[in-house]
């Protein structure tokens, strides 16, 4: 199964670059992504990128997501594990693929990027083109973010041109017959599986954990046990009233852009020397509020407790006391440090409930898990004897439920508890194996694999022809994001901070 998780693991990372890039591309700020210099953001292909050309890759973004360009927009910004990465990605590679393209030969003719816009679903209605709504969009959607009508034709010629070159790189990796059905096997094939449970609880009951024994826990673990770093911050919220019909879609979304560009022209203004946080509110006619003194993990609810507004406080000091602009579910918030509770070390009676509480964990653990590998060593010694996995379980003291039969491509209908302990362990195993007892927060299984049901042959005929396509556009995926990575580094993207 490991194989077969390698095999998938790069379309994971792009749906998850997709999300990154739809839910946050509106949040898009250029002061958020670092500069060489005031005029110049990089060097490619050993020529300067200034911050226009830049700024405006950036832009293109929003564009992208609002034509529905998804392909362009997860190809051009994958892999990404976060927002800055995503964007960044996307700016650098849509250079990238405009110098490969003339440097391949790949264009996309007039006609091409005509037919291509008319397809365009954000310029459809009722299956048909809809000058009306092409040009409506041209007004609302284009012209305001400072770009003219030739901007959707270069974002499709880009698109054109990325599914030509994914062509033309994907023609050299077409999967043998073979290939497809070993792929096909591997998801479709039934498991009869049957499992033993041992529950954390059950341990945890019998743990006992003296005094003597807490106290010198605390004396060998003392230097990390440390009462958390406690700020206050105050703030300026630009968040969406309370009401009793929340907005939703188009409207939400232009309200938050709204609140998003005054919470920017506040943060702007904080930006002047000497300014002062609520002199600056004042004039503009908004209220300061504080929070009390709270940790990184436990926002507060005057910042309605969004986690990442809370944690950016903690990366405040004195000398960068106001924050940027911070997006919560709700809004944004501009925040400024008001105090800072240094963490220190925890006095026994402060440390005490926790600490027996995690050595009482330890033992149940260890204890269950020393009882698992019993239980399973005897288990299978039985078997081999010649009885049954339930009889075996029975003979150890333990009873052995009976899982309902999945596959790897249903596996999210097995609707069971340690379903995904079951499944990697079954997919790791041979047929009448046992599995090694699996420990987990709750507790832990141990794994019998009955038998994998040989596949439905009839409709494997019916499917192969999708599995092979989708098996030749992975490829294709997976050949293109190898090209792509040394033609970034022929190019000379510069590396994300800290990476």
């Amino acid at each position: 199964m490991v194989h077969l998780i390698r095999r998938f693991q790069q379309p994971l990372m792009i749906a998850l670059t997709i999300l990154i890039i739809i839910a946050f591309a509106f949040l898009y700020n250029s002061s958020s992504l670092d500069t060489v210099g005031s005029s110049q953001v990089a060097t490619l292909y050993g020529r300067p990128v200034s911050r226009v050309q830049f700024d405006r890759a950036a832009r293109k973004i929003n564009l992208s997501q609002n034509l529905m360009l998804f392909e362009l927009l997860q190809t051009l910004a994958a892999p990404a594990r976060s927002m800055e990465e995503g964007q960044r990605n996307f700016i650098y590679n849509s250079f990238v693929l405009e110098h490969e393209a003339g440097h391949l030969g790949l264009t996309a003719t007039d006609s091409e990027i005509e037919q291509a816009i008319k397809e365009l679903p954000a310029f459809q209605t009722r299956g048909q083109f809809d000058s009306s709504r092409y040009n409506n969009f041209i007004q609302t959607s284009v012209t305001p973010h400072g770009f003219t009508g030739s901007a959707i034709d270069e974002l499709v010629r880009d698109d054109i041109i990325l599914k030509k070159l994914k062509d033309l790189l994907g023609s050299t990796s077409v999967p043998a017959p073979g290939e497809v059905r070993e792929i096909y096997e591997m998801g479709n094939r039934s498991y009869e599986t049957s499992v033993v449970r041992l529950k954390l609880d059950d341990f945890l009951a019998t743990a006992q954990v003296s005094d003597d024994e807490l106290k010198k826990a605390y004396e060998e673990r003392k230097n990390g046990l440390m009462a958390d770093e406690k700020r206050k911050v105050k703030f300026v919220a630009f968040t969406l009233e309370q009401e009793e019909k929340p907005l939703v879609g188009k409207e939400r979304v232009e309200m938050l852009k709204q609140l998003q560009d005054k919470a920017t022209e506040f943060s702007v203004a904080m930006a002047a020397k000497d300014a002062k946080f609520e002199d600056v509110a004042m004039i503009m006619g908004l209220k300061v509020g504080e929070t009390p003194e709270f940790t990184a993990d436990d926002a507060p609810s005057e910042l309605h407790e969004s986690e990442p507004v809370a944690q950016a406080a903690f990366t405040l000091n004195d000398k960068e006391p106001n924050s940027e602009v911070l997006a919560a579910d709700n809004g944004y918030y501009v925040l400024q440090l008001a105090g800072v509770t240094p963490a220190r070390p925890q006095t026994f009676e402060e440390a005490k409930g926790n600490l027996a509480a995690t050595l009482k964990n330890e033992r149940a653990m260890e204890a269950m898990n020393l009882k698992g590998a019993e239980i399973r060593n005897k288990i299978e010694a039985d078997m081999k004897a010649g009885k049954s996995f339930a009889d075996a379980a029975t003979a150890a003291g333990v009873k052995a439920e009976t899982v309902p039969p999945f596959s790897l491509a249903e596996q999210r209908k097995l609707k069971v508890p340690d379903a995904q302990d079951i499944v990697a362990s079954a997919s790791e195993m041979k047929d009448g194996e046992v599995s090694t007892f699996t420990m987990n927060a709750k507790g832990g299984v141990i794994v019998h694999l009955a038998k994998r049901a040989p596949i439905d042959e009839g409709k494997f005929a019916t499917e192969k022809a999708n599995t092979t396509k989708q098996l030749a556009d992975f490829r294709a995926r997976s050949v293109f994001a190898e090209w792509l990575k040394l033609r970034r580094k022929e190019a000379g993207v510069p590396a994300l901070p800290g990476a």
